[in-house]
C-alpha cells in the first residue's frame, strides 16, 4: 500500500466518530440520533455482554420528554474519552408501553437471570453446570420469551445439551415459566 493510502486510513480511523458519549449525555448532538423501533432498541440491548473496557456495549445516554437516546461507545486509539459509533433515538411512550423495563434489562442481566434459572432447575445433575451457556430474547405482547441452551457436565465427563424457554413478565422481570424442550 502507498503511504497515501495508509495515511488516508489511519485519518479515517482517528476522525470517524466525532460525537463523544459524555457529550451525548449532557444533551449535545441529539439531532444527529437516527429514529428507530423499540423492537431493534430491545433486540441491540440484548446484545450487550460483560466486557473487560468501558463502552463496546449498547448504552442509554440520555432521556428527553419524548425520546430515548442510545448508542454504542467505543474507545478510539489515540483519542481520549468514548466517541458513538452508532446514534439512535427511540420514542419514548411507545418504549415504555412495549418494553416498561427497558432500563434495568439488557442481554447482561438477561444472561445472568436465565443462568441462575437453569442452575436451580439442574442443582441435582451430578458434577454441576459447565460455564457454556447461550440465549436470546424475543419481545412479545406480554412478556419477554428467551430461548436458552446450557451444556450439563456429567459423571463420565461427558457433555449434555438441554434446551429452555424462559419467559419473564415483559413489566415485573418475574420469571412466568420455564420449560423444557425435547432435543
Amino acid at each position: 500500500m502507498s503511504c497515501k493510502v495508509i495515511l488516508t486510513f489511519i485519518l479515517f480511523l482517528l476522525f470517524q466518530c466525532s460525537m463523544k458519549s459524555a457529550d451525548v449525555r449532557r444533551g449535545e448532538y441529539l439531532d444527529k440520533a437516527k429514529e428507530t423501533t423499540v423492537e431493534d432498541f430491545f433486540g441491540k440491548r440484548m446484545k450487550n455482554r460483560i466486557k473487560k473496557v468501558q463502552g463496546a456495549n449498547w448504552e442509554i445516554l440520555f432521556e428527553s420528554e419524548n425520546f430515548i437516546y442510545f448508542g454504542y461507545p467505543v474507545i478510539q486509539i489515540f483519542r481520549e474519552g468514548t466517541f458513538l459509533e452508532e446514534f439512535f433515538k427511540v420514542d419514548r411512550f411507545k418504549l415504555e408501553a412495549d418494553f416498561p423495563s427497558y432500563k434495568k434489562f439488557d442481554g447482561i442481566d438477561m444472561k445472568s437471570r436465565c443462568f441462575e434459572l437453569l442452575r436451580e432447575q439442574n442443582k441435582t445433575q451430578i458434577g454441576g453446570l459447565s460455564h457454556s451457556f447461550e440465549c436470546n430474547a424475543n419481545l412479545e405482547d406480554k412478556s419477554i420469551l428467551v430461548s436458552g441452551k446450557i451444556l450439563l457436565r456429567q459423571e463420565n465427563d461427558q457433555v449434555k445439551t438441554e434446551k429452555y424457554l424462559i419467559r419473564f413478565d415483559k413489566r415485573t422481570l418475574n420469571k412466568e415459566s420455564i420449560t423444557k424442550l425435547d432435543k
